[in-house]
């Protein structure tokens, strides 16, 4: 984006401010709940801007778009720009926000269809089939890599609580729980760019992380669901081993019961779609179904978003899924970035000030990562990655990204992540995601193999396709993955944000991703000739298409009736004059081809 966009959009910060500090002087007579209305309306402008903005900036560092939307919600806290008191708002901003934060406060609701919208697309670009496709192996990275930081993150938490008794949460408490389901997620977006930026999101190392990164979702939410009836059954004083036990084996019975109906019914829907003409009558239908499963689960005392990455896991294998993404990613780009700017605007920067602060988020960060590091050494080690593949793979899956934050967010609107505890969370997000990029260009350098058997690794290829505009560039992309899924690829979206998508089938792995007017395939040298000839196919495709659109359009005869209209009776009249007609007459042709110029000709005389 340029100096002169950014510029409007702090401007237009600038009016909406003023505008609401004049309204709320001058229209002193005004019905209070418009004026309240008005205010929230301001502020979520704000929020919304600032998000977009802090994302470019990051976004223009090569950093994390994420922690670019926290940091402009640090900045608009309460002990920053969000204290300074405005005309019309003697308390800054944060004074405003405060009032929608409460319980059953305006905000939380948008928050709540924020992160509905982001856990039911996570779960949508999650193909089951592409998961049981990779090598159990690799599943098992996920998995222990999962279980690690959970496991190491709660005697974390445990010994924090034993040094520091009235600034740590309790192990078997919903804070210890949810600090615990923060601490399972990794970062598949942040991972896959940082791979792509080093041309290894096809290697081995790379296609173990994205596997692995999707069974860490599918576990985390697992252990979100038990952390959220847990803190039902504590609100009905009915905490204590044997509670927890019943809870954990009802929620998993319920997740399990739900788990394999969503699944018929995509089965079902998937068969129907093709009697279905309206795209977005589809759409509408599966964003019902995610609200559905939704309050289903939350009125269960279950998580209502992890009702909605289930349904969202149950349409992924549908042909909905385009449809669906195209229609619901304005509500992500709008909404979900502001949640997150929302949330920084609640960290208490005067918690850094204390030493206790920053040794439980020490302690907590150490756990999160040396537990993701221990986890994957050993089903890395079984799925032929010597040291240091199994190093890249560990480091691959150590940055925190949305996933967590969306556990960071349900945590504090629900009053259980506050304080230290949420400082400790960002805080965990800020180090992994900062250092995730360097720490992988250090692990990958040299150019050495992370396989034990040095020969099953294939020499890696880059392709680069320049095409003449943006618009050409997604066109082509977007028709080259549709030829690809009608071969039986998989496609799986690793990064919304730069649109980097990989592409399976069996042991082929292909990755693609616009970079300006250039499309860039990443492939091995053996899939060379393969993405040639759909590349081939495409242009051929489209060139048809163009073709096709020429016959309709009767250019000759719409030009000559034109001509006809306009040209006035003529008198029979005298030689050269009467024998010579303007339609006849044509200083260039329209056809740009020698059969079509022949046609062309012919229809003229």
């Amino acid at each position: 984006m340029s100096k002169r966009i950014l510029s409007l959009l702090l401007a237009a910060v600038c009016v909406l401010t003023a505008s609401g500090a004049w309204a709320g002087s001058v229209d002193a007579q005004a019905s209070h709940i418009p004026r309240e209305m008005a205010s929230f309306l301001l502020l979520l402008g704000i929020i919304m801007v600032s998000a977009r903005l802090g994302g470019l900036a990051f976004d223009r560092l090569r950093l994390p778009a994420t922690l670019g939307e926290l940091t402009a919600g640090v900045l608009l806290g309460p002990s920053l720009l969000g204290g300074v008191s405005l005309p019309g708002f003697p308390q800054g901003l944060h004074g405003v926000a405060a009032r929608y934060l409460e319980p059953g406060g305006a905000m939380i609701g948008i928050v709540l269809c924020a992160l509905m919208a982001l856990l039911f697309l996570i779960g949508l670009e999650t193909d089951v089939r592409l998961t049981r496709r990779q090598t159990p192996l690799s599943v098992w990275i996920g998995l222990g890599g999962s279980l690690g930081a959970m496991l190491l993150t709660a005697a974390a938490i445990h010994m924090g609580s034993r040094w520091l008794p009235d600034r740590a949460p309790a192990l078997l408490s919903p804070t210890g729980l949810f600090l615990c389901a923060a601490a399972a997620f990794s970062s598949v977006g942040i991972a896959a760019r940082s791979l792509a930026a080093l041309r290894r999101l096809e290697s081995p190392e790379g296609v173990g992380i994205m596997s692995a990164a999707a069974v860490d979702n599918l576990t985390g939410i697992l252990l979100l669901t038990v952390a959220t009836g847990y803190l039902t059954a504590m609100e009905g004083h009915a905490a204590g081993s044997a509670a927890v036990l019943g809870l954990v084996l009802r929620n998993l019975f319920l997740v399990a019961g739900a788990g394999v109906v969503s699944l018929t019914l995509a089965r079902q829907i998937a068969r129907a779609h093709k009697d279905l003409r309206h795209p977005a009558g589809a759409a509408t239908f599966a964003i019902a179904i995610a609200l559905l499963m939704a309050g289903i689960f939350g009125r269960s005392g279950l998580s209502a978003l992890a009702g909605a990455y289930l349904a969202g896991l149950s349409l992924a294998g549908t042909d909905w899924r385009h449809d669906i993404q195209e229609r619901m990613e304005i509500m992500h780009a709008a909404f979900v970035p502001a949640c997150f700017t929302l949330l920084g605007m609640c960290l208490d920067l005067r918690l850094l000030l204390e030493s206790e602060t920053w040794l439980l988020a020490a302690l907590f960060a150490a756990a999160a990562i040396v537990g993701k590091l221990v986890g994957c050494l050993g089903p890395a080690r079984l799925a032929g990655f010597n040291s240091r593949g199994c190093l890249r793979v560990g480091l691959g899956l150590t940055p925190r990204g949305e996933m967590s934050l969306a556990v960071a967010a349900i945590g504090f609107f629900a009053g259980v992540l506050r304080g230290v505890d949420l400082a400790a969370v960002l805080l965990l997000l800020f180090v992994t995601g900062l250092a995730a990029s360097p720490l992988l260009r250090l692990a990958f350098g040299g150019n050495r193999s992370g396989l034990r058997n040095a020969f099953q690794a294939q020499s890696a290829r880059q392709l680069s396709f320049q095409f003449p505009s943006l618009t050409a560039t997604k066109m082509i992309l977007a028709r080259l993955i549709d030829v690809l899924e009608e071969e039986g690829f998989h496609v799986q979206l690793l990064n919304r944000r730069s649109a980097l998508y990989q592409l399976s089938k069996d042991q082929l792995v292909i990755g693609l991703h616009p970079e300006g007017t250039r499309m860039v395939v990443d492939c091995t040298a053996a899939d060379q000739p393969l993405v040639n000839s759909a590349m081939i196919e495409v242009l051929a495709g489209i060139e048809h298409h163009l073709r096709e659109l020429r016959r309709p359009l009767d250019a000759v005869n719409l030009a000559r009736g034109m001509l006809r209209e306009s040209q006035p009776r003529q008198a029979a009249g005298s030689s050269l004059k009467g024998l010579l007609s303007v339609n006849v007459l044509r200083p260039r042709l329209l056809a740009d081809t020698k059969a079509a110029a022949i046609t062309e000709l012919i229809e003229m005389l």
